[in-house]
């Protein structure tokens, strides 16, 4: 009978004590199983760098793969957002990703590529007038990018703003004189609104910067024809044509204008302009 009543006072002891100890065991496992905060911020770090050198090296499937897995847990994520909507870019999936690109924007992005991108989504299926607010955000976040600049500059053009173009394309050619298109676009903006003679410096400098500039002989061919320098012209647009043979602009630009400006029959497989029949009968 004393075993018993001993046995009945040390139970609630021995149900404590066994608690106490498993205690310790049950935290170990809750933590390994289920990771910090701050661990789980790490991860998702990783999986968001490693999945923009994926999209860097076009490897978009494994860069969606990590993406997901964000997404999954984050469906609003901004930066795994505006990554995947690099991938439906590089899909050519271009109206998915201007929705993802304005989702992460909602979201909190407020990052120039993400901007950039939201751009040329609109670029490139030609919503040139949609792309300019996005590329200009880009810009003004990102000053020192020649490329945002150069990409507003062209837009702006794309909606005929050409003395916003001008001063946008200007701020690019201080910035990085050697970007590639920029004197030519420049000199296209100062054309436009009359300065041929501006227009023809910003397209001689665009010929001297880049040699394969096509379009830069297009311009000075433009202003020498508004000059009524036909003799110039028709060099101009012979030197397009020596670098584009056969392009729609080529055949139905630089070539016709070749014929109505008196090079008769055009221009050879050279771009040589053929003389018109009445200049080559006088011997001019």
């Amino acid at each position: 009978m004393l075993a018993s009543a001993l046995s009945r006072r040390l139970r609630p002891l021995a149900t404590c004590l066994a608690l106490v100890l498993a205690a310790p065991l049950s935290t170990a496992c809750k933590s390994k199983d289920e990771p910090t905060p701050e661990e789980l911020a790490k991860q998702r770090a990783r999986k968001l760098d490693e999945a923009r050198v994926r999209i860097r090296n076009g490897k978009e499937k494994d860069a969606e793969a990590l993406l997901l897995s964000i997404l999954e847990a984050e469906p609003e994520h901004p930066e795994a957002l505006s990554l995947m909507a690099r991938v439906r870019m590089a899909e050519g999936d271009y109206e998915t990703a201007q929705v993802l690109f304005e989702r992460a924007i909602k979201a909190g992005a407020d990052d120039a590529e993400t901007y950039f991108y939201l751009g040329e989504s609109f670029r490139l299926r030609k919503l040139h007038d949609k792309a300019v607010a996005p590329y200009r955000k880009a810009f003004e976040r990102a000053p020192e990018k020649a490329d945002y600049g150069l990409a507003l500059g062209i837009a702006l053009e794309k909606t005929k703003q050409w003395a916003e173009a001008e001063k946008v394309l200007s701020k690019v050619a201080d910035l990085d004189p050697g970007a590639r298109f920029v004197w030519t676009e420049l000199g296209n903006a100062v054309r436009e609104q009359g300065r041929l003679d501006d227009a023809l410096r910003h397209y001689l400098k665009a010929q001297n910067t880049y040699g394969d500039d096509k379009m830069a002989h297009a311009g000075a061919a433009l202003v020498y024809e508004a000059k009524g320098d036909v003799k110039r012209a028709l060099d101009e647009w012979s030197q397009y044509i020596r670098k584009d043979c056969c392009s729609d602009y080529s055949n139905n630009v630089a070539k016709k204008k070749i014929m109505a400006l008196g090079g008769g029959g055009g221009a050879d497989e050279n771009g040589d302009a053929a003389p018109a029949e009445s200049t080559a009968a006088t011997g001019d």
